[in-house]
C-alpha cells in the first residue's frame, strides 16, 4: 500500500468541503469497526452555502474531487477518465499514482471520510482551501480477503489538508476550478 504520508495526502483534500477551519475540528473518534462488512464512501450531498458565488464554487469543485477520488477508489483504476473531472497538475497525478499504488497492492478503500473545509484565499484564479478532514472511518480492504487493513491510533485522527485549487479551461469553453495540490499534516486538528 502507499506509504502513510500518501494514503494522508489522498485524504487530503482526496483533498472534500466543509465549513470549519482547523480551530473547529474536534478529536473525538469512533474507531475503526471490527465487522468484516464494507460500508460505502459516503461524503456530504449538499455544499455548504456561502455569501460569495464563488466560494460555494470552489468548495463545491473541492467536493466534486473528494467524492470522484473515493467513488473511483472503490475499484482503484489510475487510467479512470474521471480523475480529470475535479483534479489537474501535480493533484491529477498523485490522483493516478494512489490509484495505481492501491491496485497494485491489491487494496480498495471503504468506508466514509467526512470533510469540514473552509476557503481560505480566493483569488481571480487561485483559491485555497483549509479543511480538517476526519479519515477515522475510511478503511484500506484487501481485495482478495475482504479484511480490513488495521489503522494506527495516529491514522484515526483529523488530518489537516491545504488544497491549492486552478480556475481551468474546462468543456465547451468554460473555466472551471480543479484541485492542483493538497499539501496534508498528519494529526493536525
Amino acid at each position: 500500500m502507499p506509504n502513510a504520508r500518501r494514503r494522508h495526502a489522498l485524504l487530503v483534500t482526496l483533498a472534500v468541503a466543509a465549513v470549519l477551519g482547523a480551530a473547529g475540528c474536534t478529536s473525538g473518534n469512533a474507531g475503526p469497526s471490527t465487522s468484516t462488512t464494507r460500508p460505502d464512501f459516503g461524503l456530504p450531498s449538499t455544499t455548504p452555502t456561502t455569501a460569495d458565488p464563488r466560494a460555494a464554487a470552489v468548495l463545491g469543485a473541492y467536493q466534486a474531487w473528494w467524492r470522484t477520488y473515493v467513488e473511483v477508489a472503490r475499484d482503484p483504476d489510475p487510467d479512470s477518465p474521471r480523475l480529470d473531472d475535479h483534479a489537474t497538475g501535480d493533484q491529477f497525478r498523485a490522483d493516478r499514482e494512489d490509484q495505481a499504488g492501491y491496485r497494485r497492492q491489491g487494496i480498495v478503500l471503504r468506508g466514509e471520510v467526512r470533510p469540514h473545509p473552509t476557503v481560505t484565499e480566493l483569488g481571480e484564479e487561485r483559491a485555497v482551501v483549509r479543511d480538517c478532514v476526519d479519515g477515522s472511518r475510511w478503511f484500506e480492504v484487501n481485495r482478495a480477503t475482504g479484511s480490513t487493513v488495521p489503522k494506527t491510533k495516529e491514522e484515526l485522527k483529523h488530518d489537516l489538508y491545504v488544497a491549492t485549487l486552478r480556475l481551468v479551461q474546462g468543456g465547451a469553453g468554460q473555466r472551471v476550478w480543479k484541485v492542483a495540490g493538497t499539501e496534508v499534516t498528519a494529526n493536525q486538528c
